[in-house]
């Protein structure tokens, strides 16, 4: 185990029955990566066994997660199985796979769900969460902001370290286009104000009426222009630009 000054990412996902602090854990995926360097590190992942957990620690079962789950993929649902690790032994391993990998940031999607979950069962169990509350980033604001979503098509979605993974690929290519918000195409977003107009119209309550109306013609010449003008070769890359705040009035 390294005494380094911990710096690294770790991207962690659950998969719960329930929504809140308390409720059962079924499994825990974890992907250590590095979004400046743009890499992938170290997993972990750890199916639990959640009616142990029931009976013996009192986590508890929300209904209405049970019915979710029940709608959800035969492959997904395999977590559900009866068996797995003790949550005790399953919470050393992991804290353990923290500290091997030096980690500083605990990354998760949604940052009100994954994080207070596991750091209840750490409590509940009477052992210490290996990460500091200062270090919790939520991926969701990163990748709204980036224009970027979670390819859920790589893996099994609502698998623990496929849905990990998934998320960190994510961050790094948020990471990727982050430069491309230069503060002179930052100054350009005056010229957006069309683009960004379309933007709030085509999602909102009339959106899907918008779009099937032509609206995504619309969309591809806006976005095409401003790629142009910008000397941006991507079009994905332009939509970063669209949330550039503030846009100054023309």
């Amino acid at each position: 185990m390294s005494d380094a000054e911990p710096t690294a990412h770790c991207m962690v996902d659950l998969e719960t029955l329930g929504k809140k602090p308390g409720c059962v854990i079924l499994s825990i995926g974890a992907q250590i990566f590095d979004p400046d360097a743009g890499t992938l590190g170290d997993t972990f992942e750890c199916k639990i066994d959640w009616q142990f957990s029931e009976s013996y620690y009192g986590l508890v079962v929300d209904p209405e997660t049970v019915a979710w789950w029940n709608e959800q993929s035969q492959q997904a649902r395999l977590v559900l199985a009866p068996g797995g690790m003790d949550l005790i032994a399953a919470l050393r391993l992991f804290a353990d796979f923290w500290k091997r990998n030096n980690v500083k940031y605990f990354w998760c999607h949604g940052a009100g769900f994954d994080e207070p979950i596991l750091a209840e069962a750490f409590a509940r169990t009477d052992l210490t969460a290996p990460w500091e509350y200062n270090g919790v980033q939520c991926c969701r604001t990163e990748l709204k902001r980036a224009g970027v979503k979670p390819d859920r098509n790589a893996g099994t979605h609502h698998n623990a370290l496929d849905d990990a993974r998934a998320q960190a690929l994510a961050v790094i290519e948020a990471g990727r286009r982050r430069p491309l918000i230069t503060p002179e195409r930052a100054a350009a977003a005056v010229d957006l104000r069309p683009a960004l107009d379309w933007y709030v119209k085509a999602t909102g309550d009339q959106g899907d009426d918008y779009l099937n109306a032509g609206g995504w013609d619309d969309l591809h010449e806006i976005v095409g222009k401003i790629g142009s003008d910008l000397g941006i070769e991507e079009s994905d890359d332009v939509v970063p630009l669209l949330f550039v705040s503030p846009i100054k009035e023309g």
